[in-house]
């Protein structure tokens, strides 16, 4: 396998007849008067300087919440892009999509076919939970899954807070169309807008065995694991995707791990479409953990494995031959998060983070493999965005 870099205290006042108020020196009560009016006004300066308060269209009676304050929160909260042009394309001069990156206080937008490289500063989140990353028409979001600000970066402008539905707690993974995601609510999912307006469509939640949780399912609805398998959750209700274990997961095809009452097993490659399976030629790495990735095509899967005492590597197999190819990065956990990689919609490369945040590329006809270079900041989570 050719591996190589891509380059690319306050005053008193006394009131009444004292010894400098007899008769004659009326000058000196004046001047009495004149004083206390200068010390009332000092005073009232004083106390406009130290507590202004909001103009008077803003004054309310009751002090916002916390969850109210993030989530009426507009306007830029940084400044612009950083826009490098690189003078060629990148990975082939692939057009018609870009890929994201996110980092601890930045967004990379990579434009591949004009070779274009934008860096936008972004606030640090209060939160190192889970966060949602996820790109659509005109903007990416960063939705923390704790109840803390989360931003929004629109193309070519600075990051802004998130406002609407977004501002909420709860996961948010992909939606069924571009710049839509389904947020967890109580006893369901909702549908809506990167740009935080609900899009009125709504998905009953099953109740999930020992409080399981939600992934995508790779075609755009909420997946889980519960009694008996793997299960989508759709319009048209809910659909086992296999009565075993999920390896990997993709819009056009799944492979799984499938076994029979007699425990006899297989890897299975299964169409989403129709429900058909077949073997999957070959054997697959020992120590293959749950939760990769199937191309856009269907016709390669990124699957984790773990290699004691070194960290996780990341296998590409080929779903019609069962060819198994290992690539170089090495993963930070062995929970192979769906943001830690990413495949440009063609299948052509799949990109990934290896452990110290450095993204890698691999071009998966000819199995070429190596580090971006491109002077990227740090990043933890990628995004896909076709056009």
């Amino acid at each position: 396998m050719d591996r190589e870099p891509y380059p690319t205290g306050p005053d008193v006042l006394e009131h009444g007849a004292g010894r400098d108020d007899r008769p004659g020196r009326p000058w000196l009560r004046w001047l009495a008067l004149a004083l206390a009016a200068v010390v009332a006004l000092v005073l009232v300066v004083r106390a406009e300087r130290r507590d202004p308060g909001p103009p008077a269209a803003e004054r309310s009676t009751a002090a916002p919440s916390t969850a109210a304050t993030s989530a009426s929160a507009v306007g830029p909260v940084g400044s612009g892009p950083a826009v490098t042009e690189l003078g060629h394309p990148l990975f082939g001069g692939t057009a018609g999509w870009e890929l994201f990156g996110r980092g601890p206080d930045a967004v990379v937008r990579i434009e591949p076919a004009p070779g274009r490289v934008s860096v936008t500063a972004v606030p640090g989140l209060a939160s190192g939970g889970p966060v949602s990353f996820l790109a659509g028409p005109g903007r990416v979001v960063i939705r923390p899954l704790d109840r803390v600000p989360g931003y929004a970066v629109p193309d070519g402008r600075p990051a802004q807070a998130l406002t609407g539905a977004l501002a909420e707690e709860g996961p948010l993974i992909p939606g069924p169309e571009p710049g839509t995601g389904w947020l967890t609510r109580e006893h369901r999912y909702e549908l809506v807008g990167l740009d935080g307006q609900a899009r009125n469509v709504a998905l009953d939640q099953p109740t999930l065995d020992g409080g399981g949780f939600v992934e995508p399912d790779g075609a755009g609805y909420p997946l889980f694991t519960g009694t008996g398998g793997s299960y989508s959750v759709r319009p048209d209700g809910i659909r086992r995707l296999t009565s075993g274990a999920v390896l990997a997961v993709g819009r056009t095809r799944a492979l799984a791990r499938e076994c029979d009452e007699r425990y006899r097993c297989a890897t299975v490659v299964v169409d989403r479409r129709t429900g058909a399976r077949r073997p999957l030629p070959g054997r697959l790495p020992s120590a293959l953990q749950v939760g990769g990735s199937v191309s856009p095509d269907g016709n390669r899967a990124a699957l984790l494995v773990e290699q004691p005492p070194l960290r996780p590597m990341v296998h590409l197999i080929d779903l019609n031959t069962g060819a198994d190819r290992p690539l170089d990065a090495r993963i930070e956990s062995a929970s192979f998060d769906e943001s830690q990689y990413a495949w440009s919609p063609d299948g052509r490369f799949l990109f990934l983070l290896d452990a110290d945040g450095e993204l890698h590329a691999t071009e998966t006809n000819s199995g070429r493999s190596g580090k971006v270079d491109l002077g990227l900041p740090r990043l933890t989570q990628l995004a896909v965005r076709s056009r």
